[in-house]
């Protein structure tokens, strides 16, 4: 391999370029995301993934990981819609990464305006015309359209996963989360698979029987929505630096979330082997004996996640934990931060706030009256703890249970009682809440996807599409993480899609011009001032470097 090392020199660069020098310029912004595909397929050896893709085509006229990386540009610059990838492609750092490989890129004179375009030579003898984009936008829906969807999913749970793990990003401790959601669609029938449901105002599903024990006031609020429902598995560290959507399965609404993380789990082990996935955290919608008896015995993975109240196993905790002569160990809660307000705040701020929460006020006095449960909750004081070791009355399930009896005392006396359980042999109670407290990274993780990343809202109501999209923008998603952290850039990987790509790409040095081994990153207005006030002799090399 040949290595060429570029000096950041901006003093140098910059009289150089006075003196009419110069041997290229490039804008940052497809720098940064050339950067990230050639990750992707040099050291990611993305090939390797894309010769185990599920593909309907007997003979593939188009290289697959072309695909693979045109629908992955798609997905990081967020749009969904085929029709818009002749916009997109020519635009994205795709371009440049794929200079290197096979397929030629010239640039020639566009037919229908004075200036000029990329075109690419293809892939076959099949094209009269040379393309401007490296695969055709037909080609890509018609491909994601003909992939099994449930291929597609069993692809991304062994072979993507994999992958990441090729680009170690796996962390040694192994932590995971399993969490499911809805996805909420426009009410209209054709969406294959989905299902109609009706939801509070938490968008928490609620039956017919639990409706009919509503009051009236609380009718008011359900609503019903046309969904699908997924279910994710997470990988996460404990300073939760990286986000990694490892396993998804994507179903009807009305289907149950519990038998689907047994085969999430399994498919992960077999693609990656034991040992990589150490402790998995999910909530009460996940329990079940049998899968936290495999989980733990076949794999070794120890499971986190608190009892039901209506379990045996919690009413015995309890009785065992007052009976105990072992000492409550209690905490405080963590001491909230303070809104760090300026020192000097304009008059009209502080009357827009005091107006707002005013307001607040009133909403939350005013739901207060029409339900007691929306009442704001008192001031926690201190949690107890106590381990409870070597339950085994649950007949579901066959290996030990250790549980942590957690009391939560409040100000005005009320004391909120849980209980966590684990496989994991536990010393400290305390530790096994720290887990558990991991649990809502999931939670914002689908937030982030839903609301910033586009995850659901869908072009077509074919379900093979739906869940091509959801496939690739959680690789995607995926993928910008792994980047982030071999980058050194982990401190982003907790903003929003917008903010992460304002610092990440459309950074305040935007122009990177590059002479003798050197680089000079410029705003657009210095590199402007600087042609502007160039000698004529100066002035006239540079236009013809440029031209």
């Amino acid at each position: 391999m040949d290595w060429r090392i570029i000096e950041r020199d901006r003093q140098y660069v910059v009289d150089k370029l006075r003196t009419g020098v110069f041997e290229a310029l490039e804008v940052v912004t497809c720098v940064a995301e050339t950067e990230f595909f050639y990750y992707l397929l040099r050291q990611g050896d993305l090939a390797k993934l894309a010769a185990s893709y599920p593909s309907p085509r007997k003979r593939e006229d188009v290289p697959l990981w072309v695909y693979l990386s045109s629908e992955l540009s798609m997905r990081i610059n967020a749009h969904h819609g085929f029709k818009a990838a002749p916009y997109v492609l020519p635009c994205s750092g795709l371009r440049n990464a794929l200079g290197t490989k096979r397929q030629v890129r010239h640039r020639r004179a566009a037919h229908r305006s004075s200036g000029f375009a990329d075109q690419w030579q293809g892939f076959n003898q099949k094209n009269a015309y040379a393309r401007q984009t490296p695969c055709d936008q037909d080609y890509l829906r018609k491909m994601a359209r003909d992939t099994d969807p449930d291929g597609l999913q069993a692809w991304h749970n062994h072979a993507v996963a994999r992958y990441y793990g090729s680009l170690d990003a796996y962390d040694p401790e192994g932590i995971f989360i399993a969490d499911g959601t809805y996805l909420f669609v426009p009410d209209n029938p054709r969406y294959e698979n989905s299902a109609v449901l009706t939801f509070d105002k938490h968008n928490h599903p609620v039956s017919k029987k639990e409706i009919a024990q509503l009051p009236e006031h609380k009718k008011r609020q359900l609503h019903r929505e046309r969904c699908y429902r997924k279910v994710d598995l997470l990988h996460t560290t404990r300073d939760k630096d990286i986000y990694l959507y490892v396993a998804t399965k994507v179903m009807n609404g009305r289907a149950s979330e519990t038998p689907q993380l047994g085969p999430l789990v399994d498919g992960f082990v077999k693609a990656m082997g034991k040992g990589v996935m150490k402790v998995l955290i999910h909530d009460r919608g996940f329990i079940d004996g049998a899968t936290v008896t495999r989980n733990k015995r076949v794999h070794g993975v120890d499971a986190v996640f608190p009892l039901k109240k209506n379990m045996d196993c919690w009413s015995e905790a309890w009785s065992l934990a007052e009976f105990s002569d072992d000492p409550w160990v209690e905490v405080a809660p963590p001491a909230t931060v303070d809104t760090d307000w300026p020192v000097v705040r304009p008059q009209y701020i502080q009357r827009r706030e005091e107006k707002r929460q005013a307001t607040l006020r009133k909403k939350k006095e005013q739901a207060a009256r029409e339900d007691t449960a929306t009442q704001q909750k008192p001031k926690l004081l201190k949690t107890a703890f106590k381990a409870v070791k070597d339950l085994r009355i649950w007949d579901a399930c066959e290996v030990p249970i250790h549980v942590a009896v957690m009391r939560d005392l409040y100000e005005d006396g009320r004391e909120s009682r849980w209980v966590l359980a684990t496989t994991m042999d536990i010393d400290e109670p305390i530790g096994l809440r720290q887990y558990y407290q991991l649990r809502p990274t999931i939670e914002e993780r689908i937030r982030q996807t839903k609301c910033f990343w586009d995850l659901a809202k869908f072009r077509s109501t074919k379900f093979s599409l739906i869940v091509n999209q959801l496939v690739f923008v959680l690789m995607a998603y995926t993928l910008v993480q792994i980047f982030l952290l071999k980058t050194g850039r982990k401190e982003l990987a907790k903003h929003t899609r917008e903010r992460l790509f304002e610092e990440l790409f459309n950074q305040d040095d935007k122009m990177a011009l590059y002479c003798d081994g050197r680089v000079a990153f410029l705003p657009p207005l210095d590199y402007q001032e600087i042609l502007l006030g160039l000698e004529e002799h100066a002035r006239r090399k540079i236009l013809g470097l440029t031209r």
